[in-house]
Parts: C-alpha cells; sequence; structure tokens
C-alpha cells in the first residue's frame, strides 16, 4: 500500500511539473485595442499569415513572420469582429459582432482592398469555423427554442441556408472548433466540459431535428466553472482552451488523457486560441491583451509548433519514471 502511495504521488508530481513547461513562442505586437469593449478576433490563411480583427478594424500580417500588419481599407462601418473565419486565400468571412443579431460579410482575405458582401444573414455571431467550402458553423444566443442560450447553426454563403444544428448549449456563448474529420468541439461555458459531435450526426441535423448537448460525447471537463471563451483543436487532436482573466492556456491530449497549462505571456488577462497549419506543420497560437476592456491596451500574438506541447517533457519524465521504478523496487532489510 505505502508503494502504490508513492508511485501515485510520483505519477501526480510528473504531471504537475510537466504541466508548466514552455516551449519558444514566436511574439509580436499587433496594433492597440481602440475600444475598450470591443472584441478581438484572430484566424490564419493557409500560408501561415494572421487575420486580426479588433474593434472595428481588421489586419492581415504582410509575410509569414513578419511584424507588420497593414490594416483592411474597405471593412463596413460597425464592424465589431465577433470572428474571423477563412476557407483559402479568396474566402473568408467576418462577423459584425455585439450584443444583438449582426451580419456576415465574405471578403478575400489575401487582398487588403478586398470588398465585404453582406451574406444576406443577421444572426447573433459569437464564432464561427468552415464546415466545407459552401458554409460555415457560427454560434450564438437567438437560435431555437432555447433562444435565450448559445446555439450553433449552420449558414451558406449565399445566405439560402440558415439552420439550428446544436441548440440550448450554454447560458453563455463558448468557444468552438472542427477538427480535420468534420468532427465538432463544443465548449458548454456554464461548467468548462467540452463535447464532441460527429460530422454525421451534423449532416443530420442539417435536415432534421437540432442536437442538444445531451446528443454529444463528453470528451473532457476543464472546470472551474466554465470560462471556454476560445477552442482549438490542433492537427494532433489536442483541444485547447483559453479565457477571460485567466493566466495563460490550457490544452487536453486525448491520447493519454491528460490536461496541461502553459503560460506563453501575460498573466490575470484574456486570452484567445487557434490552431492553423503551415507547410505540413501543425501550430498553436494565441492573442492576449495587456490590460482587457481598456481602450489602448497593447495585443499580443504568439504562435508555436504544436508538437512541442501536451507532451511531458523528456527529462522530467525520465528522472520521475525512474524514482517511481526505485520507490517500486523490492529491498531486502538486514537486522541491525
Amino acid at each position: 500500500m505505502k508503494q502504490a502511495r508513492i508511485a501515485s504521488l510520483a505519477l501526480g508530481l510528473l504531471w504537475w511539473l510537466c504541466s508548466f513547461t514552455r516551449g519558444d513562442w514566436v511574439r509580436f505586437r499587433l496594433p492597440d485595442l481602440s475600444s475598450g469593449w470591443g472584441a478581438v478576433a484572430l484566424e490564419h490563411l493557409p500560408d501561415g499569415r494572421l487575420l486580426y480583427g479588433e474593434s472595428g478594424n481588421l489586419y492581415r500580417q504582410e509575410t509569414w513572420d513578419s511584424p507588420n500588419f497593414p490594416p483592411f481599407t474597405g471593412e463596413p462601418d460597425g464592424l465589431d469582429p465577433s470572428f474571423i473565419a477563412a476557407w483559402d486565400a479568396d474566402t473568408a468571412v467576418v462577423g459584425a459582432g455585439g450584443w444583438s443579431p449582426s451580419l456576415l460579410y465574405r471578403f478575400a482575405p489575401s487582398d487588403v482592398d478586398a470588398d465585404f458582401t453582406d451574406i444576406g444573414v443577421s444572426v447573433q455571431n459569437y464564432h464561427g469555423v468552415f464546415r466545407d467550402a459552401a458554409g460555415l458553423y457560427t454560434g450564438g444566443a437567438d437560435t431555437g427554442p432555447d433562444s435565450d442560450q448559445h446555439g450553433i447553426r449552420y449558414i451558406s454563403l449565399d445566405g439560402s441556408i440558415n439552420r439550428i444544428l446544436i441548440d440550448g448549449i450554454s447560458t453563455y456563448s463558448c468557444g468552438f472548433d472542427i477538427d480535420r474529420n468534420g468532427d465538432l468541439y463544443v465548449g458548454d461555458n456554464d461548467d468548462g466540459k467540452v463535447y464532441r459531435f460527429t460530422a454525421p450526426q451534423l449532416a443530420m441535423a442539417m435536415t432534421g431535428t437540432p442536437l442538444t448537448v445531451d446528443d454529444g460525447e463528453l470528451v473532457h471537463d476543464f472546470g472551474e466553472g466554465g470560462n471556454l471563451t476560445s477552442l482549438a483543436v490542433d492537427g494532433l487532436g489536442r483541444i485547447w482552451a483559453a479565457g477571460w482573466m485567466t493566466d495563460g492556456i490550457k490544452v487536453y491530449n486525448p491520447a493519454i488523457d491528460a490536461e496541461f497549462t502553459y503560460i506563453p505571456d501575460l498573466t490575470n488577462c484574456n486570452y484567445k486560441v487557434d490552431a492553423f497549419e503551415k507547410d505540413g506543420t501543425f501550430y498553436i497560437s494565441y492573442l492576449t491583451e495587456s490590460d482587457p476592456a481598456t481602450a489602448g491596451s497593447a495585443v499580443y500574438y504568439g504562435y508555436d509548433q504544436a508538437a512541442a506541447y501536451a507532451i511531458p517533457e523528456p527529462r522530467t519524465a525520465g528522472l520521475i519514471a525512474l524514482g517511481v521504478l526505485l520507490c517500486l523496487r523490492p529491498r531486502r532489510w538486514s537486522a541491525a
């Protein structure tokens, strides 16, 4: 029994030490917040360039790894970008944001002088991700029978399809993301749980009854009463989570059933996360604000290769594993 307790403590120490190892984040300062209550949004083009939105302004990274972020010139008046979703270099959608239903605009993200076209749908839009070349999933309230709660719908780029797929998820809007198989990972901001809805489930909901959280598979519980305002699924299948006024970002690795915490930048601040791929390499990125909800606050962007995270640090893992083995090794006691 004593050996079992020692082994349990050692493995717990291994988890704790691995939770706070850091990688080598590439970091840029972005244009400051121009409004205290505006949203911030991030997305990446297929070539890795960042799309950044805040309080009525949109920017695109000049080149990969460049510190320059020229603004778009034709964004519509009143835009408070809640999200940016890009399908390719020629097709992206930005949500106008705000507390009430608002418009979605289509534009060509590779051109900072691009026109913005209203797709003809007005919904509360907290977040959005592309499902396919024809349309995207958006999240917000006013979705259906539970219209006062966060839900997810599918909207086609031509506005002809606007259908509720998942209703009554949580009281407050929450992050979600799609994986490489087309499965949707949805956060419940009431309790910090993440549910997976498969591509076949979502396809059936396109023509049938909307799903609820009870129809999803519980993948992980980040706990702490929710605060999953941003979620991302990287190309290796790990789930990243961020929120308001937090110390860093979290990631869950289902392959080893372990959760890790990283502090890539500031503490006690707002974080948003996004996963992307460039030239076959998977990355994770973040936005953070130095003084949340304050006009003029500095905004920072960082990224690193996703493979460097959510795994035990080799040296630490090896030392503690050796300690566990020594603790469990039978001993011979000699009489004094």
